[in-house]
């Protein structure tokens, strides 16, 4: 997250520079280029990385014998909430349930 949002302000910076020097071209290709980076933290995305990990692991663990039947009902209601939530726009709801669904299939953070 640190690391995003400096490079993010680093092309923030560089856009301002452009301005300045009157290249109003390369102002908005910095401009867009930090635009993208802010996206990659927008809530619907970072909700929608999170289902897609939980999904992966998912996938991953069927037929594994050390998780029992009541923490993968447990996991599979949190993927689903989390899908209903994204699909709503509940987007800390979603984060919030995919997030927990990571944790319970020892998939790390993003």
């Amino acid at each position: 997250l640190a690391g995003v949002l400096t490079r993010a302000r680093t092309l923030h910076d560089e856009a301002r520079r452009a301005l300045l020097e009157e290249d109003p071209v390369r102002a908005l290709e910095w401009v867009l280029r930090a635009t993208d980076l802010m996206y990659e933290l927008s809530p619907e995305q970072v909700a929608t990385e999170l289902i897609q990990k939980a999904r992966d692991r998912w996938g991953r663990i069927q037929g594994d014998p050390s998780y029992s039947e009541k923490e993968l009902t447990r996991i599979r209601r949190l993927m689903y909430g989390a899908l209903e939530a994204l699909e709503v726009q509940d987007y800390p709801g979603a984060i919030r349930r995919a997030y927990y669904a990571c944790q319970l299939l020892g998939a790390g953070p993003l």
